[in-house]
């Protein structure tokens, strides 16, 4: 019912890398966490970078915010970019 299934397993190690060439140079988007309970420790190594490409760089494969699948939501920030936040 906890979802625990060994107990002495009382903790996860993530690790998040994008990969695609949506950066300049093909820098990832390094992320590590580890989850214990209720509580979530989340460290992003590179927070200046864009999570889901640059909005400046047209990635070879996809255009700009090369990270994320065509769809509404792409297409909303691409129209968009230019607005203020």
């Amino acid at each position: 019912k906890s979802g625990q299934i060994d107990p002495k397993r009382d903790r996860v190690f993530t690790a998040l890398e994008r990969h695609t060439y949506c950066r300049p140079g093909g820098a990832p988007y390094p992320i590590r966490t580890i989850r214990k309970g209720d509580w979530l420790y989340m460290i992003n190594f590179e927070p200046d970078r864009w999570p889901s490409g640059n909005p400046d760089f047209a990635s070879p494969h996809q255009g700009f915010y090369g990270d994320i699948d065509a769809g509404p939501s792409r297409e909303y920030l691409i129209v968009n970019k230019d607005e203020a936040s």
